[in-house]
């Protein structure tokens, strides 16, 4: 049963009581009224889910104890197996705030929505245990610049492939404010916290806690507009999807991404994470020939995407990555212990990006794409005609830059060995591999690795690479540690502790040095 379309007192108690006059005229009532049908025209026009959602009814306003009352149409959602979604009225208290392009809403979401087939059956649901949805809505940017809402208890069934989710849960945050006329920044986090997903009773996955991070810089509100009314003109019945629409919808994503904003930043990372494939069964329609054993488990996770600078002719991007998984301690046969031996327990990934032309290379992305599709309505491949176009563009744009790669750190390690490399490589049209680069690591463990690889006839082929890097490499002492200071000239020499590579390999010396 859906509940009452009067919103909890949880969620009242999020619109707070102004401390200005609160307007609920006629006026304001019809501009609320005016912009809750403009929200709801967008799920209607867009390409990206036209025929996915149908409204019965009409949105309603009317005044309450000091705000409005209002309430959506009832959604439906439908995808293309032909299932439905059945949401229902969607219900929001609204204040007029003191900017006249700002409301403060608290929203509820029906605390049972329910999935049918197309033969009318109930074949899940979605159950809200307690929720609270607070915000700012600002008219200009068409959306929430600012949120906090939580969701607990949250219950997911599927009855027709036996999957149950439970999520304790779920919070969603962010805050835009004004950094300059026109533009938002502002921090966002979302957390979902002790998710659990089973299947036929049995735990295919689990998280103890799964965030998802970061913050806009200088937002430009009129790129939120231009999207929108650029998605509202595409006619999804004349054109096919696959070809005009999809260059549309490439164009505006990156468009949104790499120029909305001067920066941003993006991190994902989770804690205590278990995947079990589910087991095969007649039933089951997510069975694999899994083995009991091949669960698979991290006690943290991160991946880190950061942009700056990019309304600047020379742009800055960060990428993060990194994972700790428990040791593997389960009975294997010996082989299989040696090769799970060269998996990391531990990694770390830290690259800066440095002189990085994003706007030359959106457009040359932008302009290979309507290639790429102008070919593909000609019924001809475009694959070659996109790499011989990169191949001529992107050295002569990077090289101009002077783009730079920039190393701090990429490390891995187990109980068996460690690995770390730092160091940079810059684009140099000038040298003779149109790249320079500088370069130091750090191995230890080769030897004990190597002992352990030569045990078992299928792990022995993995020795020699190891006694090679021993070679290359300049011991430290007594220890099983190695150090490697790797540099490649405008020769194009590569040397390894000023030895030429192809020498120390016995394939003679490198014919770009000269030698």
């Amino acid at each position: 049963m859906k509940r009452s379309l009067l919103l909890s007192i949880s969620v009242l108690a999020l619109i707070a009581s102004p401390a200005y006059a609160v307007d609920l005229s006629d006026a304001k009532a019809q501009e609320l009224k005016d912009m809750l049908n403009s929200f709801v025209d967008i799920y209607k026009q867009n390409p990206l889910v036209n025929n996915k959602y149908t409204f019965n009814g009409e949105v309603s306003v009317e005044q309450g104890d000091g705000f409005f009352k209002a309430s959506l149409p009832s959604v439906t959602y439908n995808n293309e197996d032909k299932i439905r979604l059945d949401i229902g009225q969607i219900a929001i208290n609204a204040i007029p705030m003191e900017k006249n392009n700002e409301w403060q809403m608290a929203i509820s979401l029906p605390s049972n929505i329910t999935a049918y087939d197309d033969t009318n059956t109930a074949i899940g649901s979605i159950d809200i245990g307690k929720q609270q949805f607070g915000g700012v809505f600002n008219k200009d940017f068409k959306n929430f610049s600012k949120l906090k809402a939580s969701y607990d208890n949250v219950v997911m069934t599927s009855l027709k492939n036996n999957l149950k989710a439970t999520l304790p849960e779920l919070s969603l945050f962010y805050k835009f404010e004004d950094s300059k006329e026109g533009f938002l920044s502002g921090p966002m986090e979302y957390t979902l916290t002790g998710l659990n997903i089973k299947e036929d009773n049995n735990v295919i996955f689990k998280a103890e806690e799964l965030v998802l991070s970061g913050a806009f810089k200088d937002f430009d509100i009129k790129m939120q507009e231009n999207i929108l009314s650029q998605l509202e003109g595409i006619d999804s019945e004349q054109e096919d999807p696959s070809e005009l629409n999809t260059q549309t919808l490439f164009n505006l994503l990156t468009d949104s991404y790499f120029k909305g904003s001067d920066a941003f930043s993006i991190n994902l990372s989770g804690k205590n994470i278990a995947f079990t494939p589910p087991q095969p069964s007649l039933n089951s329609s997510l069975s694999t020939e899994s083995s009991p054993d091949s669960s698979t488990q991290l006690n943290a996770f991160n991946f880190g995407l950061a942009m700056s600078d990019l309304r600047q002719e020379k742009s800055k991007i960060n990428l993060s990555v990194g994972y700790d998984k428990p040791q593997d301690a389960k009975s294997r046969p010996p082989h299989e212990i040696a090769l799970l031996s060269l998996i990391p327990n531990n990694t770390n990934i830290d690259i800066n990006f440095n002189n990085i032309p994003v706007q030359k290379l959106v457009q040359i992305g932008q302009n290979a794409f309507k290639q790429a599709t102008l070919l593909t309505q000609q019924g001809q491949s475009p694959a070659d005609a996109l790499k011989m176009q990169l191949l001529m563009s992107l050295p002569q744009i990077l090289t101009t830059s002077g783009a730079q790669i920039e190393i701090k750190d990429i490390s891995a390690e187990n109980s068996k060995y460690t690995a770390k490399i730092s160091g940079t490589a810059i684009a140099n049209s000038t040298a003779s591999k149109m790249v320079t680069a500088s370069l130091n690591a750090e191995l230890s463990g080769l030897s004990t690795m190597a002992s352990l690889l030569g045990k078992t006839p299928r792990t022995q082929p993995f020795v020699a690479p190891l006694s090679m890097l021993q070679m290359m490499g300049q011991k430290k002492g007594n220890t099983d540690k190695y150090s490697y200071d790797l540099k490649l000239n405008e020769q194009g020499t590569l040397t390894v502790n000023d030895v030429d590579v192809l020498t120390m390999l016995g394939m003679g010396s490198n014919p770009a040095s000269g030698q």
